[in-house]
């Protein structure tokens, strides 16, 4: 799909009028705010897979739609007086510096401790993966441990597995938004041989199977990988 066309396709989904809500409300904050790295308050997290799953929303009134969107903003250390792109640049911190606190098991999920992003596309509560790529801008190539593979991958395997069917045409549109954004694949960032997983040997047609030598390493060089991304120049903030 052409970039265009990805971009429309993204922003015609229904949570785009909430994303602007909070953008509008967020931009009338006078102050020029400068975001800091931390400190960050994972306890306003507790619980953010169920919330994110049962898109809870917030009172009226509020800067924020969906509670999982103020969880996030609490949690990142957030202040009364910043504008927006402040709050975008601390939730993204968030994310970048504790990838452990996003973590999701549940009976309608095929990952034991897998991200939330996977949680929020395989759950069909796709509201969270539209905040990551159209508000904060979150980083998107992280390799889960608990399947080796990036949010991009897990998507191109949802969109596979249900082909045909009424879900399909959705998945596709955020397999073509992820793209759209740079995110990549698992086997794109790293040696391909680090790709494997006992949940997931075979992808996209390669096989992934790993040998004895192989699955010793392949933990240590994605986490090698992924400490990389995290301390990686955060990217200036540029409307899609």
């Amino acid at each position: 799909m052409k970039s265009g066309n990805s971009r429309r396709t993204i922003r015609g989904l229904a949570f785009a009028a909430c994303c602007q809500l909070v953008l509008s409300t967020g931009a009338q904050a006078q102050s020029s705010s400068v975001a800091t790295r931390g400190p960050y308050d994972l306890s306003q997290l507790r619980g953010i897979c169920s919330f994110v799953y049962d898109r809870a929303r917030q009172p009226a009134g509020s800067v924020y739609y969906y509670s999982f969107q103020k969880m996030m903003a609490d949690a990142a250390g957030a202040q009364p007086d910043d504008d927006v792109d402040a709050r975008r640049i601390r939730v993204r911190y968030l994310w970048l510096d504790n990838q452990h606190a996003f973590r999701c098991t549940a009976q309608n999920f095929n990952l034991s401790n897998g991200n939330l992003l996977k949680y929020s596309v395989r759950s069909r509560s796709f509201e969270f993966i539209v905040a990551a790529i159209e508000d904060w801008h979150l980083e998107l190539n992280f390799i889960d441990l608990a399947d080796h593979r990036t949010i991009l991958d897990y998507v191109a395997r949802e969109a596979e597995a249900n082909d045909g069917n009424s879900d399909s045409a959705t998945i596709n549109s955020y397999l073509d938004a992820l793209r759209e954004v740079g995110a990549k694949h698992c086997f794109e960032v790293v040696d391909p041989k680090y790709c494997a997983h006992p949940n997931a040997a075979t992808f996209l047609g390669r096989d992934f199977s790993l040998s004895e030598a192989d699955s010793a390493s392949a933990e240590r060089e994605i986490s090698e990988y992924n400490e990389r991304v995290r301390t990686a120049p955060v990217r200036p903030y540029r409307p899609l």
